[in-house]
């Protein structure tokens, strides 16, 4: 309320409104009951209140179920929840063991290679050997057989061969001119083309 209007509310002299005071209700009078309307309600009360007491624990009883179900589904919640973290770890732990496995198979594949370009290597030796062998026993060989025509040949005396220094003359050989032929006339622009920036 602002203040405008809490001034237009109040009287002239400034003093607060009299208000009205309530008049009293009169108080009811209370009903009379006989002795045996008294019973009667007596009755219906105890039989209200076994009833109320009744339904009340009937309610109590569905709560509890509910409540029941509700802790049921929670307690299921978490156990699947736990089954599904023990699943992954169940899986990581599977992954992570063969990951360990294809290492270790990885590491006997390059034993295996290093096995193998061993002897492979030893192979290439025993080859290179042999051959080294073989050629050894060719020259082994060759050397024999030159030794021996060596030997031969200091054994025969070596012809004498009679070489005639001089060259022999050969006659000229009578060379037959050749008759030409006439060439054919052919036109060659290019040539009259320089004579004619001549003339």
């Amino acid at each position: 309320m602002s203040d405008k209007e809490l001034f237009e509310t109040l009287p002239a002299n400034g003093e607060a409104p009299e208000t009205e005071k309530p008049k009293p209700k009169p108080a009811k009078k209370k009903k009379e009951y006989t002795e045996e309307q008294k019973e009667e309600m007596r009755k219906r009360l105890a039989k209200g209140r076994e009833t109320a007491l009744a339904n009340r624990r009937k309610k109590a009883l569905a709560r509890k179920l509910d409540k029941e179900k509700e802790e049921e589904e929670l307690d299921n919640k978490i156990a699947k929840s736990i089954q599904k973290k023990q699943s992954d770890e169940d899986l990581r732990q599977q992954i992570t063991d063969l990951k360990e496995q294809l290492k270790s198979m990885k590491e006997e594949k390059k034993e295996v290679k290093v096995e193998i370009k061993e002897e492979k290597v030893k192979e290439a030796k025993e080859e290179k050997k042999n051959e080294l062998a073989e050629l050894n026993d060719k020259m082994a060989l060759m050397a024999k057989v030159i030794d021996s025509l060596i030997a031969e040949k200091k054994k025969k005396p070596t012809p004498v061969v009679e070489v005639d220094l001089e060259p022999k003359k050969e006659e000229p050989k009578k060379v037959e001119p050749k008759k030409e032929e006439p060439k054919p006339v052919v036109y060659d622009a290019t040539k009259y083309r320089r004579l004619n920036k001549f003339l």
